[in-house]
């Protein structure tokens, strides 16, 4: 799901678009992988970094065990990289963990600590 999202937010567009938009075309689409991701955003979209591409290429792959986990996504040098050429979403991301963002419903919730 991470990989999907990245790519929407990153290309503008779904990786593996059917041609019909619905839910089951969508997974057929994607179970059936006809067409790969292409991975280039579109017009006016900013160009994006080979090394960010590398890591949501990372997080579609099919095989689950080539796939990255979570904890190694955030491990990726665009997340622990300090501030300079490419911009870091470490800092993005850890208020979010802190807010509960990534808590999944029906699981207990943690108090938040240090807000």
């Amino acid at each position: 799901a991470l990989g999907v999202v990245a790519y929407v937010l990153l290309y503008g567009t779904w990786p593996y678009t059917p041609e019909r938009l619905t839910g089951s075309a969508m997974k057929a689409a994607i179970i059936a992988a006809t067409h790969a991701p292409r991975f280039c955003g579109r017009p006016g979209l900013a160009t994006i970094s080979e090394t960010c591409t590398g890591w949501v290429q990372s997080l579609l792959r099919r095989c689950p065990g080539h796939r990255l986990s979570a904890a190694q996504a955030l491990k990726h040098r665009n997340f622990t990289k300090p501030w300079g050429a490419e911009v870091s979403l470490f800092p993005t991301l850890a208020v979010a963990k802190r807010s509960g963002a990534f808590e999944l419903p029906g699981r207990a919730q943690k108090a938040p600590t240090g807000l």
